[in-house]
C-alpha cells in the first residue's frame, strides 16, 4: 500500500496524483483540471467515461472525495503509457499483444 501521495503526471494544465486510503484504504488516481478551460475538460471526460462504464481495458470512475475541479479515478495500479514506452525499445513480440488490447478497447 502506498503512504502517502505519488505524482504520476504534473503539468500547466493537468496533474495526476495516485492517493491512498480515499476508499475503503484502497487507492484512487485523482485527476485535478487547471487552467483555461478546465471546467469544461472536466466534464467532457466525466461525460465520456460515464458512456464507457463497465468497458473493459478502460478506467473507470471512483466514488471518492476529491476537491472541486477533481476526477476520481479507480486504481488499476499501472503506469503511463508515455513512461512504458520511456523504458525502453519494445521487443516485436510486445508490440502486437499490446496493440490488441487497444484496438479492442477502442
Amino acid at each position: 500500500m502506498i503512504n502517502e501521495d505519488e505524482i504520476l503526471y504534473d503539468a500547466a494544465t493537468t496533474r495526476i496524483v495516485r492517493r491512498a486510503g480515499l476508499v475503503g484504504g484502497a487507492c484512487v488516481v485523482c485527476k485535478e483540471y487547471l487552467g483555461p478551460n478546465a471546467a469544461a475538460r472536466l466534464r467532457g471526460e466525466t461525460d465520456a467515461l460515464a458512456l464507457l462504464e463497465g468497458v473493459e481495458g478502460v478506467v473507470q470512475l471512483a466514488q471518492a472525495p476529491v476537491p472541486a475541479g477533481t476526477l476520481a479515478l479507480e486504481d488499476c495500479g499501472g503506469i503511463a503509457l508515455a513512461q512504458f514506452l520511456d523504458a525502453g525499445r519494445m521487443e516485436s513480440a510486445d508490440v502486437l499483444p499490446l496493440a490488441a488490447q487497444l484496438a479492442r478497447v477502442l
